[in-house]
Formats: structure tokens, C-alpha cells, sequence
């Protein structure tokens, strides 16, 4: 038996509120259920601006398994992206192949930058960064007093 090809796509309205729905699930991939809350939120003036704040899935397995998206409207020709990837599903090229179609999405949006943010002691993460040709830029203090490390892709130079 084969396996089915992983699919990534931007989420629904839809599938955001029956994520909601399933608190379980909802942590799994976003980690928080008030961060899908608030994502439906700033969707439902279904804006330009709206592209921006809508996360992006990897469908396999007949589930939902990743997720990931822009953080807000890019600033300065640079946006930054998150991603988070279900702890079953970890350590099979997921959280690659998100932050490389996110960084395509950006290049095709005409931006010149992507930015990542990581825990110093998150080397899975780190390793992905720097295969999709993201580079360290420093460590610096978040609002809640935890370290965290910033990392930059240039697009121009990204291999795709």
C-alpha cells in the first residue's frame, strides 16, 4: 500500500473553527486554542490583509499533522513565519517542507526577508532553518523575559 502525497494548504475558515472545536487537536498543531481563536478573529474582515494572518496545513494521514503561517503583515519587504509540527509526526522533513512552501509563498509576495524565531535549546527547529538557508542574526529578550533567537532567510539567495 502507498501512501498518500502530504498536501499543503492554506486553512479554512472551516477547518480553523472545527479545530476550535477539538481543543486536543487544536493544541497538537497550534500549541494554544486562544491562538486559533484570535487567528479567527482577525480573518473574519476578510481583508487583503487577511493573507497574512492565515495559517497553512500539512494534510497526511487523513489529518491535519502541521502547522504554520505568517505572523502579521510584512514590514520593510520581511515577514516572519512560525510553525509547529504534531509531536507523532516529528523528525519526517514536515517542518522542511512548511517553512520551504512559506517561503516561496513570501518570495512570490514580492518580499525580500523572512524572519524565524527559536528557543535556544529547540536544535530540531535550528537544523530546519538553516537547511532552508535561514541564518542567525542574535539572541534577544522576549516580552515574557525568556531568551529567544532570531533567524533570517534572505529570498534572493534561498535555494528552492
Amino acid at each position: 500500500m502507498t501512501q498518500a502525497p502530504l498536501v499543503i494548504d492554506w486553512l479554512s475558515d472551516a477547518t480553523l473553527k472545527e479545530l476550535l472545536a477539538r481543543p486536543d487537536r487544536c493544541r497538537e498543531l497550534f500549541d494554544s486554542t486562544a491562538l486559533v481563536a484570535s487567528l479567527i478573529d482577525q480573518l473574519a474582515p476578510a481583508t487583503r490583509d487577511t493573507q497574512w494572518y492565515r495559517p497553512a496545513g500539512i494534510w497526511m494521514d487523513y489529518r491535519w499533522v502541521a502547522a504554520g503561517g505568517f505572523k502579521g503583515q510584512p514590514r520593510q519587504g520581511c515577514v516572519e513565519i512560525g510553525y509547529r509540527v504534531h509531536p507523532h509526526y516529528r523528525r519526517r522533513g514536515l517542518a522542511t517542507a512548511l517553512v520551504s512552501w512559506l517561503c516561496q509563498r513570501a518570495a512570490s509576495a514580492g518580499l525580500s526577508h523572512v524572519l524565524a524565531v527559536t528557543q535556544p535549546d529547540n536544535q530540531p527547529s535550528q537544523a530546519v532553518l538553516t537547511q532552508q538557508g535561514f541564518e542567525y542574526r542574535g539572541d534577544f529578550l522576549a516580552d515574557q523575559g525568556e531568551t529567544l533567537q532570531r533567524w533570517q532567510c534572505a529570498l534572493n539567495k534561498r535555494q528552492p
